[in-house]
């Protein structure tokens, strides 16, 4: 039997039934590692290194999924103050590190909706910089929104998150458009990382 990880972090998978487990052998490995970090689970239960095996498929678990959109969440907080250059500049340092290391571990539907998820935030984080209704008239209309629809978006009592997916404003600050100004595809990342050389069956 063969350790997985690196370092100080190391997982033992054994085939077989519970009753065949040798527990000299567990006692063992157990005293040579962290003891506050060691633990014998059946596999289903177990998490190494923010992984866990989901019907035989390596799975990010549900604390790395809420790690990672509370840091998303702190980069694009709508109160941070910050230029929205300075913003995507930041996303991208963070998701550039994080996706890479979580690939292995997220479905493609998983990330798919982060997509949608993380381009909803960069809307409403740029329609509260844009602030004034003047001011997102502007914007709107710079971004060939026709005049009777700009007055009724920059007038709309509605909430931040609400207008970041209300129909207009998703085709004012549309996927190009967002991509234009620096945001990254996490589709297109996770493509690129699992598929370097295309889809399965794609032929060139």
């Amino acid at each position: 039997m063969r350790p997985l990880g690196r370092g100080d972090s190391r997982a033992y998978l054994w085939h077989g039934s519970e009753a065949d487990i040798d527990d000299r052998w567990v006692a063992r490995r157990v005293s040579e590692a962290n003891q506050t970090k060691s633990k014998v689970v059946p596999l289903e239960e177990a998490i190494f290194l923010a992984f866990s095996i989901v019907h035989r498929k390596i799975r990010w678990t549900g604390k790395s999924q809420k790690k990672f959109k509370a840091k998303v969440r702190l980069l694009t907080k709508r109160t941070r103050g910050h230029s929205p250059v300075k913003v995507i500049a930041d996303l991208q340092a963070y998701l550039r590190g994080a996706v890479n290391y979580y690939v292995i571990g997220i479905p493609f539907g998983d990330i798919r909706n982060l997509d949608q998820w993380l381009r909803r935030r960069m809307r409403l984080y740029y329609w509260k910089q844009w602030g004034r209704p003047r001011t997102r008239r502007r914007k709107l209309l710079k971004l060939r929104i026709g005049k009777d629809e700009v007055h009724k978006a920059s007038r709309a009592r509605k909430g931040h998150w609400q207008m970041s997916q209300m129909s207009l404003v998703r085709w004012a600050m549309n996927n190009a458009w967002l991509e234009e100004q620096g945001l990254p595809s996490l589709e297109k990342q996770w493509c690129s990382i699992r598929y370097p050389n295309g889809p399965k069956g794609s032929k060139e």
